[in-house]
This record gives structure tokens, sequence and C-alpha cells, in this order.
């Protein structure tokens, strides 16, 4: 049952109103499906950053605050100007590790599918560890000096290994070395504010990628070692094409997508193309929230997954800037709403 503002239900939060309803009706997404993962999508300036600090707003300052942390991994350094009373994190003072000794082969196998290494690289990546000693938490810049003076066992060994060092050392250049020496990944969930991550500190696109991605893996991990159970976190992933991508998804992060939602994290995925991400996306978010477009591509993937009717399909290029369509389990089919 859609709820009008006055009576707006305990069991939602108010994204914006249905348009052209008589009196004003909320449009709403049930709390316990944002643990299921929702997809705003749109093309670029039709509203898909306002439309989520709007989510944000509403879930912090509602009765929900208690049982919610968002956080927000902000590409473009956007965000601060419209949340309400956010708190701010410089990625550089939150460094994490790309590689660690817990599951080793697992740490390497998530690092070669961010750097984009071959298997003979990602050998050479475990021959270096063997080297480190004792640390749980791996420095990248004791890794480079590591594989410098590892003697080479054939043409194809110093080849993959050159081009590896290559690879490490771009992330121990300057500033960098410092995102990449941290340990465990230290939240303070226990605020009420939502959390910021300005990325737009990191320059380096490729190394924000690299950063975003080691980040989300320690989230998930801790997760899974029940590190949220006493509040859920809702992740905002801005340019999710960038880790979700059709030719550059990291494969971890995707099979994650279906198992984090059992352990209290919900993910919030913005794209402007829906077309650009890895189907599994489409698949594992039970709420979209899609903004005008225009691309026959990213309307015929969008046709397939959800309840596109004819009439939606046709105004959809033609949306105004904060009109979105939402498909929601909470109503029987995909509403016309704008973002208030």
């Amino acid at each position: 049952m859609v709820k009008t503002r006055e009576q707006t239900s305990r069991d939602c939060v108010v994204v914006g109103e249905v348009a052209n309803s008589t009196p004003p009706t909320d449009a709403c997404i049930p709390v316990d499906d944002l643990n299921k993962h929702t997809l705003v999508t749109g093309a670029t300036g039709t509203g898909k950053t306002f439309t989520v600090a709007t989510i944000v707003n509403r879930l912090t300052e509602g009765e929900y605050s208690v049982f919610f942390k968002p956080l927000i991994l902000d590409w473009h350094g956007e965000y601060s100007s419209l949340l309400h009373d956010p708190e701010v994190k410089d990625p550089f003072h939150l460094p994490i590790t790309l590689l660690s000794r817990d599951e080793e082969y697992y740490s390497v196998e998530f690092a070669s599918q961010v750097l984009g290494l071959t298997p003979a690289q990602e050998y050479v990546l475990l021959k270096s560890l063997e080297s480190l000693g004792g640390e749980e938490n791996l420095n990248i810049a004791d890794l480079v000096e590591i594989l410098e003076g590892m003697a080479d066992e054939s043409a194809w060994f110093r080849e993959s290994r050159l081009s590896l060092m290559r690879k490490l050392r771009r992330l121990t250049i300057g500033g960098y070395k410092e995102l990449f020496s941290g340990g465990d990944l230290d939240l303070e969930v226990s605020s009420n504010k939502p959390l910021v991550i300005d990325l737009s500190k990191i320059g380096d696109l490729a190394i924000r990628r690299v950063y975003v991605a080691a980040f989300l893996k320690k989230i998930f991990d801790k997760a899974l070692r029940g590190g949220f159970n006493s509040r859920r976190l809702l992740i905002v992933v801005e340019e999710a094409r960038n880790l979700l991508g059709r030719d550059n998804y990291v494969e971890i992060l995707v099979k994650m997508l279906d198992e984090i939602r059992k352990f209290g994290v919900g993910i919030v995925i913005v794209s402007q193309s829906p077309s650009a991400l890895v189907e599994d996306v489409m698949a594992n978010t039970s709420t979209k929230i899609v903004h005008s477009i225009k691309s026959a591509v990213d309307l015929e993937v969008l046709d397939k997954v959800v309840n596109m009717t004819s009439e939606i399909r046709e105004i959809l290029p033609y949306m105004d800037k904060g009109e979105a369509v939402l498909f929601s389990s909470f109503y029987k089919k995909p509403l016309l709403i704008r973002i208030v």
C-alpha cells in the first residue's frame, strides 16, 4: 500500500513522491530491501547523486538511524555538501593492505584480479611472499624490494618479475605508499553520522580503483567474521563500472554481492549505464531506481530484468532531472517518481 506524506510507512525509507499523484503520495523503499542491494542508474546529470544522498539523509535522520551505518565511497568528492552532518574521511588517513598472510592464496588471487596479473606474474608474486617473513600485513614497498633482489629462474621468470615490479611500484610512488601500509580496517560504526570516504583525494584513477577494491574486500572479510553484527552497513559504490564493469570486474567482489547480504551489509550501486555492468549486478539488486536513459542498449538490458511496461519504456529517455522510475518489491508495478 502506498502511504501519503502525512502517514509515512514505518517499514520504508521515503525517497520521493509519486509523480502526478493526488493527494501527494510518498514513494518508498522497504528498509529490509536495503540489505538486498539497490541499483541507481541513469545518464550523466540526471540526478543519481542527489537520489543517493536523499536516501542516506532520510535513513540517518529517521528511526532507523540506530540500525544502519551509511558508508559512501565518494568517487568525485560530491557528497559532503549533500549530506546532513557527515563524517568525511581522507583515504590517506584510512590506509589498508592489498595483501595479507591470512588466506594467502585468496589474497594473491584478489590482487591478481585488481592489478590484472598474468598466471606467470601470480607465480612470481607467491614466490616473493615466501621471502618476506612472517608479517601478517604485507608492505608493498618491501615486496618490491624483495622482487628486485630475486634470482631469475628463466627468461620468462625475469620478464614476469620485472612487469610485476612495474605494477606494484606504481602503488609506492610518493604519498600513495601510505594508502597501502595499513593493517586491519578500523571503522567506527557506532555514530549515527554517515561516513564519507573522499576518494577524489586519490588523483590517479587506477590507484583509486585499487584502493576501493581493497577497501571493499576488507569490509566484506570483516562482515563474514561477524564484524558488523551490531549494526547494518549500507555501502554506496559510486562509478561502479570501475569494479563491476563487464570488461574489468573483480570476480571476488561480484561473488560477494550475493553472499554479503546475509551478514548485514547492503550495497547501493551507482552507474551511468546498466549495460556496462556485469550481469550479476542486475540480478542481485532488489531495488532499482532508473533516471533518464537514452541508450537503446541500456533500455534493452533493463527490459530483460525488470517489469518494463511499454509506457515506462517510452518515457525513460525523456524524463527531467530528478525524475526516475522506481522498481521495488513494495509496489506491484514500476512507479514514476520525483526525488524530493
